[in-house]
């Protein structure tokens, strides 16, 4: 795991944008966890968390560390890549740029609404 990655793709940044994703990343940068770890430690439903890990692999902000076999499944182990993110600041500097800072603000509205 870095100790830190400079995000400088706008597509991290808009992941990241989503709250849920956004605690499950830092949940990560604490250390390996599997699906099931994540969702006991933030009081969410298992099935829902899914997607979200899913849409963070395939980002690049975490990674599979491991898998075994487990009762017919398979348990999967994930980290993320750094314990500290960083978001390139050039990011914000186009229309693009914008519209991913419209949607954190959304976000986060949304998150305290809740």
């Amino acid at each position: 795991m870095l100790e830190s990655y400079r995000i400088t793709d706008l597509e991290q940044v808009r992941i990241l944008a989503d709250p849920l994703k956004l605690r499950i990343l830092r949940t990560l940068a604490e250390g390996p966890k599997t699906t099931r770890d994540v969702a006991r430690e933030l009081g969410e439903n298992l099935t829902r968390l899914y997607r979200h890990m899913d849409a963070l692999r395939e980002s690049g902000l975490i990674e599979l560390i491991s898998e075994r076999r487990k009762r017919g499944t398979v348990e999967r182990t994930f980290q993320a890549i750094a314990q500290r993110f960083e978001v390139e600041q050039s990011l914000f500097a186009s229309d693009d740029g914008n519209e991913a800072i419209r949607a954190l603000f959304r976000a986060g509205e949304a998150e305290m609404m809740a």
